[in-house]
């Protein structure tokens, strides 16, 4: 069964939080379980992303939003949640945008960042691309 969680960026000092998303009166929050404590903390809405039940070559988990090499770095692209299921947004080689199943790559993705945190990554992958 997978693992169902998110992260976001708390309010309060911009560090990842990760959990399950909560909506009150209008404001997002995840609640966090820790050893031997809670917490419910106030997030960015726009930072929220999901676990998509997969892990990198590293064994990292993979969230929406996630900047990601495949093909044994030939390739970049951005984990997103299209139509119902996580698609990797990637670039060819000329930087045209091309969308496609997540699953298609996992056999060779390595996270390097994300676009809240690396938001020049792209660019700059993009230029470095065959």
């Amino acid at each position: 069964m997978r693992t169902v969680k998110f992260r976001a960026k708390a309010l309060s000092d911009g560090k990842w939080v990760y959990g399950y998303v909560i909506r009150i009166d209008g404001k997002y929050y995840i609640f966090s379980e820790r050893v031997r404590q809670c917490s419910l903390v106030e997030v960015d809405p726009y930072t929220v992303g999901q676990y998509i039940g997969l892990k990198d070559n590293s064994n990292k988990e993979i969230y929406d939003d996630d900047i990601v090499v495949y093909g044994s770095g030939r390739g970049l692209g951005v984990v997103k949640y299209i139509n119902g299921v996580y698609c990797l947004e990637w670039y060819d080689k000329n930087g045209s945008p091309l969308i496609d199943h997540i699953l298609n790559f996992v056999d060779d993705i390595v996270v390097v960042g994300n676009i809240y945190d690396n938001p020049d990554l792209i660019s700059e992958i993009k230029d470095k691309l065959d």
